[in-house]
């Protein structure tokens, strides 16, 4: 049993053949290990949330799986308002001033978003732009390249025929 936060938490997910035939059709294949996950007791910041063990089932034998998710962090403790203070004036009020801050952040948000893609979409641009200007660049050094070759042909034919001097 535990104590504490860790006590108070509900597994998210808990999945439990039912029967000898349910746990046969979920087995990829008789007589091979499946996987069960065991939660973790005590969580630190570089432990998974889960524990993983294989279990080797015998044939036509029901298998006994759990998932349970355990929270990194314990859900807020709050009590409900009651009816009478969410019709008062003051609830009301802060209420529609939260609101305003959610619809303001929202929209801050989706600015931001708008901006962003703008400016993925500008250096996209500038990126295609740089692509181009390297292949002309490329193309520009083969050509002087070739050039520089020919001009060495030419200028070894010369210096190995001297009477066309």
């Amino acid at each position: 049993m535990r104590d504490g936060p860790a006590a108070e938490r509900e597994p998210f997910e808990q999945h439990v053949p039912s029967s000898v035939d349910e746990a046969s059709e979920e087995s990829s294949s008789v007589g091979e290990p499946s996987r069960v996950w065991e939660p973790i007791t005590e969580l630190k910041s570089e432990e998974p949330e889960y524990v993983e063990t294989v279990v080797f089932i015998p044939n036509n034998q029901p298998r006994n799986e759990t998932l349970v998710y355990i929270p990194k962090i314990p859900p807020r403790k709050y009590a409900r308002k009651s009816e009478e203070e969410k019709v008062s004036i003051a609830y009301t009020f802060k209420r529609a001033k939260n609101n305003d801050a959610v619809r303001k952040c929202r929209q801050k948000r989706k600015e931001e978003q708008m901006a962003k893609d703008e400016q993925i979409k500008a250096l996209q641009e500038e990126v295609q732009a740089l692509k181009c200007l390297i292949e002309r660049k490329d193309a520009q050094i083969r050509e002087l390249e070739s050039t520089v070759r020919n001009a060495a042909q030419i200028l070894c034919q010369k210096m190995a025929d001297p009477k066309s001097i």
